[in-house]
């Protein structure tokens, strides 16, 4: 592959998208073919060069930055695995995950850490804790959930 970036595997979250803060990442993982803001393509720093396209439009002699096509299915892809596993968990599981989204989650909850497919993992110490992508869904829904 050379100096390309490897692929997120399995829908984890690629490495460029965990480098960005939290405002950044929930803005795009809401909307990854939207319109890049310039200090958010300065954030991605030297991802930029891989997960950036440009739009140059002739009449309006301007520049337009948006992901990549590869690197937008790439998230894209992550955050629909995270939704499913989501969409098939009960109620109750969804606010015990919600309420511990920062810290670990029971173990209980997770069952085999097998089961949830990658979406949780067993840290140092049998902690249960949500991957970098779950982290970033979970706040997502947390603050859905505060607006409604």
């Amino acid at each position: 592959m050379g100096s390309r970036k490897r692929l997120a595997r399995r829908g984890r979250a690629p490495q460029w998208f965990t480098r960005l803060a939290p405002d950044a990442q929930l803005a795009l993982l809401d909307d990854p073919y939207r319109e890049l803001t310039e200090p958010l393509v300065g954030a991605l720093g030297p991802d930029a060069e891989h997960v950036v396209g440009r739009v140059y439009t002739a009449h309006e002699r301007s520049t337009r930055y948006y992901l990549a096509p590869r690197a937008a299915v790439e998230l894209v892809s992550a955050r629909d695995r995270v939704g499913s596993w989501w969409r098939r968990l009960s109620p109750l599981h969804r606010v015990i995950l919600l309420n511990n989204r920062h810290g670990a989650v029971p173990t209980a909850l997770g069952g085999s850490v097998h089961a949830t497919g990658g979406i949780l993992r067993l840290r140092r110490k049998r902690r249960l804790t949500p991957t970098p992508m779950a982290e970033v869904f979970l706040e997502r829904e947390a603050r859905e959930r505060g607006r409604r």
